[in-house]
């Protein structure tokens, strides 16, 4: 715990500026009760005070799905580079599994499906997709 205390990590920015990521310390405070004032000033409405939940304005949900649009399109290349793991890797399928694992969908495989799986474990994708665990 006293590691992340002290972490600090410095970041490009595309257009060329650096800023500094790094863990709240003590002295923020100042600083975040300003950046909650100008939230509030940009039609932010806090909903739970003591959690410091706020509501954003009518027209934030269109960033929102904006946001949400780009996480598809990314998580439909990142599915698409998964032929490149067949031909890169020895253990390819054990490396997909383990992506699916960490998106929350665990995949077992028969002996079958894992001995041809171009052929037998692929329905099983398609299953996935059709049920909206992959998209």
């Amino acid at each position: 715990m006293l590691e992340a205390a002290r972490y600090s990590a410095t970041e490009r920015l595309r257009d060329g500026r650096t800023i500094e990521i790094r863990a709240l310390r003590p002295t923020d405070q100042d600083d975040l009760l300003a950046a909650v004032d100008h939230a509030a000033t940009l039609g932010a409405t806090p909903v739970d005070a003591a959690a410091n939940v706020f509501q954003l304005p009518a027209g934030a949900g269109d960033a929102r799905g904006e946001l949400q649009l780009c996480l598809r399109r990314s998580r439909r290349r990142a599915y698409l580079r998964w032929p490149k793991y067949l031909v890169t890797y020895d253990g390819w399928l054990d490396y997909l599994l383990q992506k699916l694992a960490r998106t929350g969908n665990q995949v077992s495989l028969t002996e079958r499906q894992r001995r041809h799986p171009l052929i037998f474990a692929l329905p099983v994708l398609y299953q996935m997709m059709r049920t909206k665990r992959v998209s």
